[in-house]
């Protein structure tokens, strides 16, 4: 049965890899892009931001607004920094993996 998921392509080191790399991506977003996004851009700003086209254009923008210390998200780095040691350490063992046994038994 593994020989004809492989033969047939269907088992790749893209597609087990790509599950991993999506986990990390996701890590990313969460813990470094979206607080990043919601200090520069609070939501709570744009929420309120309704009306006509006119009134957009008329109205004052706040350069750099103060950032209430409570709504301030925190950039979990360190998650992430985890969660990128993880994954360096799983495509590192799934590329000695592919290049050690599944090569040979491939053949």
């Amino acid at each position: 049965m593994l020989s004809f998921l492989l033969e047939e392509g269907v088992i790749t080191v893209g597609t087990l890899s790509g599950i991993f790399t999506a986990g990390m991506l996701n890590s990313f977003r969460i813990n470094i892009l979206e607080p990043l996004v919601e200090n520069i851009v609070p939501t709570s700003k744009l929420d309120g931001f309704s009306g006509s086209l006119e009134n957009i254009i008329n109205t004052p923008v706040n350069i750099a607004p103060p950032i209430d210390p409570a709504q301030k998200k925190i950039i979990k780095w360190q998650t992430f920094l985890r969660d990128f040691i993880t994954w360096l350490i799983i495509i590192f063992c799934l590329y000695l993996f592919w290049k050690l046994v599944i090569t040979k038994f491939k053949k």
